[in-house]
């Protein structure tokens, strides 16, 4: 049974430090490099076929990045990262609709 407790303990700790809430904010200059190195994971591509815009701060202070992943054959593939006003990562998304293509 303590070794149970110990296991849950870990995935707690590891769930924890690993959660997005408590990451530490990107700095508004860092966050296209940030937005890119998001988009060539979720593409599984390198960072060289990925091109970003300026960055654009929203009305209510948080940001967003827009650019495109160059997927030779699959073509290109729009996407935006948004981050918080404090310059937390928001999240990562894709801007076409796989299912209409």
């Amino acid at each position: 049974m303590k070794d149970l407790n110990k296991i849950l303990i870990l995935f707690a700790g590891v769930t924890l430090f690993s959660s997005p809430a408590i990451a530490k904010p990107i700095a508004p200059g860092n966050m296209p490099a940030y937005c890119r190195g998001e988009a060539s994971s979720q593409f599984a591509t390198k960072p060289m076929y990925i091109k970003t815009q300026k960055l654009v701060r929203n009305k209510n202070g948080s940001y967003y990045v827009r650019g495109t992943a160059d997927l030779a054959e699959h073509g290109k593939k729009p996407f935006q990262c948004d981050f918080s006003k404090k310059g937390e990562f928001l999240h990562f998304k894709s801007l076409v609709n796989e299912g209409s293509l």
